[in-house]
């Protein structure tokens, strides 16, 4: 069976309505694109198009065939020569075949490719909050099937102390589940004060969610690293337990987080 040629492969990805809503478990197809897609940012790029590198032309099948053929395009004689991911990153789409995502998107759905001419075009490789939250955030015109969808920012808990949340913050946890990569250290996004700042959301009077959010980064390790003791103070320590640490290593310890009248206030 011949696949039809449709066109000219368009300079930026198409969708098809109904099935761009299947896929996404859209129950209606009156709701607006405008639900999840900013008229503004309309696909929340994670680098604007002339930071973003410059790669060789890369298609997909059904650029140009209704129906992604039977064959591969190296056993269709005088096919042209196309590039396909894996000629480059055949380490990385190996991973990719072997995890969940690989059943239901392909590179080309989060790693957008823009055409610039018939040799290069820029390559995104999306890996921002925003992005990964036109799949995976709750809305009410979503029904509740496959992909997991989680309520935003309520999955991470109180936001208030982040500054920039739109950075790599999904892939942090779920890079398992998409394929290998090289997570490279993230601008800090807490507010340049968070050192002394952060005791107000981490203390016992705190809102659970947000002691529980920190774990989402940071280990008990972290906190020990600059604490030098467990963190928050258990208990124990509290009521009575840290005098023991204060005879030890002296008040000045504890002044490096605590003002100096805040002993006052139980002695």
């Amino acid at each position: 069976m011949i696949s039809h040629i449709k066109a000219k492969p368009s300079d930026f990805p198409q969708i098809n309505q109904e099935e761009h809503y299947k896929f996404l478990k859209v129950k209606s197809l009156d709701t607006k694109c405008i639900e999840c897609h900013s008229p503004h940012e309309p696909i929340f790029l994670l680098t604007e198009v002339k930071q973003s590198r410059l790669h060789p032309i890369v298609y997909k099948c059904t650029d140009c065939h209704e129906k992604k053929p039977a064959k591969d395009f190296n056993e269709v004689e005088n096919h042209p020569k196309i590039f396909v991911c894996k000629d480059c990153h055949s380490e990385i789409v190996k991973s990719f075949e072997e995890k969940p995502h690989h059943n239901y998107v392909d590179c080309r759905t989060c790693h957008l490719f823009h055409r610039e001419n018939d040799n290069v075009g820029r390559m995104y490789k999306n890996g921002n909050a925003k992005f990964c939250l036109l799949c995976h955030e709750k809305k009410d015109f979503k029904d509740g099937l496959y992909p997991p969808k989680v309520e935003w920012p309520n999955h991470l808990g109180n936001l208030k102390f982040l500054v920039n949340i739109d950075q790599k913050i999904c892939l942090e946890c779920h890079s398992n589940q998409i394929h290998i990569m090289d997570l490279k250290s993230n601008p800090n996004p807490h507010p340049n004060n968070w050192k002394f700042e952060h005791k107000k959301y981490v203390n016992k009077k705190s809102d659970i969610k947000q002691v529980y959010a920190c774990g989402f980064c940071h280990t008990k390790n972290d906190c020990y690293s600059c604490h030098q003791l467990d963190m928050p103070h258990p208990d124990e320590f509290v009521q009575g337990g840290h005098k023991e640490l204060v005879d030890k290593r002296g008040k000045q310890f504890c002044f490096r987080c605590h003002n100096q009248d805040f002993c006052s206030q139980c002695h």
